[in-house]
């Protein structure tokens, strides 16, 4: 049916009964009014329903992500600075099994699962990088790899927390892997690389950062160490 908003409209039937005809010109076609007009309060008889000029009233109010956007704005950087240095980023999947942890000697305590095949969130991003070289041992050495990622060291019943880290590992022959003044040259220049990118030198003056020697199961005695941070 036909009508027009704020006046009253002339309808006749049609010669074969079947439709209306309606006299006055200024008229429009309206299939659902609900739709196409929501009327205010002076329409509704003071009834107090929204319409559309008050939806802006009705949005939430903007969440502050200036903190989000300033780490990840940072992790680019860092990502960037390491990149233009000859390290290769990679990507890989958020999962690993219990066979790859235990080749690591990783601490099995906090991992929560029941058999060896079993996916479970990674605690560390070394079992992805480590099978990346032998996937790539036919290119040119020296490979030198690293990942940004999340992830999950405590997988115990009360929850996971994720973590945000980055690793790297490379493979060369001719790298001297002793811990001492002129061994594992690739994985300084790394660290370097990335605290110059977030503004930390390199120092034991309490400001900056050094690295001390330590043990990890992970790896062969005398080949690891340990970054302390400024105070």
């Amino acid at each position: 049916m036909s009508k027009r908003l704020g006046a009253s409209v002339n309808d006749k039937a049609s010669a074969d009964g079947r439709r209306l005809v309606v006299d006055d010109e200024n008229y429009y076609d309206s299939v659902d009014t609900t739709v196409a007009h929501r009327p205010n309060t002076e329409e509704t008889g003071g009834s107090g329903e929204p319409h559309y000029q008050d939806i802006d009233g009705l949005l939430a109010e903007p969440t502050n992500t200036v903190m989000a956007f300033e780490i990840t704005k940072r992790l680019g950087d860092v990502i960037r600075g390491v990149t233009g240095r000859g390290w290769t980023p990679v990507l890989n999947p958020c999962f690993c099994t219990l066979q790859d942890l235990r080749k690591l000697r990783y601490s099995m305590e906090s991992v929560n699962s029941s058999t060896a095949d079993s996916r479970i969130l990674r605690p560390s991003l070394l079992p992805g990088l480590l099978k990346t070289l032998p996937s790539n041992a036919a290119i040119r050495k020296p490979i030198m790899i690293f990942e940004c990622g999340v992830v999950h060291p405590d997988s115990g019943e009360a929850g996971m927390k994720g973590e945000q880290r980055i690793a790297a590992t490379f493979l060369h022959k001719k790298e001297n892997f002793n811990f001492d003044q002129y061994g594992l040259r690739s994985i300084r220049k790394f660290l370097d690389a990335v605290m110059s990118t977030i503004g930390v030198k390199n120092s034991k003056d309490g400001g900056g950062y050094y690295v001390k020697r330590s043990e990890n199961p992970s790896f062969d005695h005398g080949s690891s160490g340990v970054i302390v941070g400024p105070r």
